[in-house]
């Protein structure tokens, strides 16, 4: 038996509806999440340096958290491509 994969199809939503005037995809409590990654990225470089890969190995960290916020919108204003 074939497995089929298939993406439900549903009306994408107006993004200017979605976004508002403000055009942020994130809600407050996101958005100020998404501050506070930045407030501690500025305090960390502050700091000095513990190791060669110290840096990298932080924004990689900083990427991650920023991307699993993103992937929270993703999910909330397109459920039919994002589950």
């Amino acid at each position: 038996m074939e497995h089929e994969t298939t993406l439900k199809h549903c009306t994408p939503p107006d993004a200017k509806h979605l976004l508002g005037e403000v055009g942020s995809p994130f809600t407050e409590q996101e958005e100020r999440i998404m501050q506070l990654i930045v407030e501690a990225h500025n305090e960390f470089v502050k700091l000095e340096r513990g190791h060669s890969m110290e840096i990298q190995e932080w924004v990689s960290g900083i990427h991650q958290l920023q991307s699993i916020l993103s992937h929270r919108c993703l999910r909330r204003l397109f459920p039919c491509h994002f589950a």
